[in-house]
């Protein structure tokens, strides 16, 4: 009885793995639609008005920031590749990285 139990179970598995044939397997063709799923439609594509929740999830695949903001709070490079603050702590003085364009395409 065990042993046909492990022979049924044996053949339900294959019978399951082969109706997925493309799975691991290479695209044949390159995708023409990529679709992100997010809680709620974003209000607004301005980075300005505000970056939290279904807006920076869509921000975030648009736009690139200066500056990354790491979850433990420490700050990465971005589009600058360094920063320096004035002692007054009112000026940043950023260098950007080489070879970036605007949306329009100007470098």
């Amino acid at each position: 009885m065990r042993r046909r139990l492990t022979l049924v179970l044996a053949a339900m598995v294959m019978m399951i793995g082969l109706s997925f044939p493309e799975v691991g397997q290479p695209a044949t063709t390159p995708a023409k639609k990529l679709l992100i799923a997010v809680g709620s439609e974003p209000f607004s594509l301005d980075a300005t008005s505000d970056s939290f929740g279904a807006n920076g999830i869509v921000l975030g695949n648009i736009n690139e920031f200066l500056i990354n903001k790491e979850t433990n709070g420490g700050l990465t490079p971005g589009l600058a590749t360094s920063w320096k603050v004035s002692p007054d702590g009112k000026t940043i003085e950023v260098t950007l990285r080489k070879g970036v364009k605007f949306h329009s395409g100007d470098p």
